[in-house]
């Protein structure tokens, strides 16, 4: 039996009651191991950005000018389950989604890695384009209200799901949990969801070329294409 000590990403479906985020142990029997897999999995098509609601109904967009709700915690970026991998006693699978897009030239997936990078991150792996299982350290405990999510980059980071941004084809049409971009950038340039730094920074408006731009909650911003 496998004990490992996790946040409590075995969340039950939006509504109801909304509990603080808390560390929590799962126990997985025999062999098994925890198994991550991301909660919004690859979609092909354009990119977009939506509202965790909108996305969980299967909107890659939100209307441009609706409302963000608050980040629901029952809502987290990745989920878990007991499963063969193997994995080094103490590590956890991350089920790695497969590349869906069609790359285009010069975008992170036309070197033929998905959208990863080539090398790992500590205790992980690089993604790779066809999809697979990776033994991993197991993710942070994050801090109220946000939830662990294991990046393209091989590592994890945590984040309150506010928005599900979808890349588009260039970057393997992945779908990720961001927060909001909570900033006041100059005049020329957008809020923009960087993908190499995985956090939203102020970046000359893009046209819609390597970035495509779309509007939620009636701010522009600009995403992977």
């Amino acid at each position: 039996m496998r004990t490992v000590a996790l946040l409590a990403v075995v969340a039950s479906a939006c509504g109801g009651s909304h509990p603080s985020q808390q560390n929590q142990q799962l126990t997985c029997s025999g062999s098994d191991v925890p198994i991550y897999k991301a909660r919004f999995q690859p979609q092909s098509g354009a990119s977009g950005v939506a509202s965790a609601p909108d996305a969980a109904g299967g909107a890659l967009n939100s209307a441009p000018n609706a409302s963000v709700p608050a980040p629901d915690p029952n809502v987290t970026a990745m989920v878990a389950s007991c499963a063969q991998a193997p994995c080094s006693n103490g590590q956890v699978g991350v089920e790695l989604p497969a590349m869906v897009g069609s790359p285009g030239t010069g975008g992170p997936a036309a070197a033929g890695a998905g959208a990863a990078a080539p090398s790992a991150g500590a205790g992980g792996a690089p993604v790779p384009a066809d999809g697979t299982i990776v033994c991993a350290d197991p993710p942070p405990a994050c801090p109220s209200g946000e939830s662990p999510q294991y990046t393209s980059k091989g590592t994890w980071e945590c984040t309150d799901c506010s928005l599900v941004v979808t890349y588009g084809g260039i970057y393997g049409n992945y779908r990720r949990c961001v927060s909001m971009p909570h900033l006041n950038c100059p005049d020329g340039q957008t809020p923009t969801w960087v993908f190499e730094d995985d956090q939203w920074e102020c970046k000359p408006t893009c046209d819609n070329g390597q970035y495509d731009q779309h509007t939620i909650a009636g701010q522009l911003v600009c995403v992977p294409c």
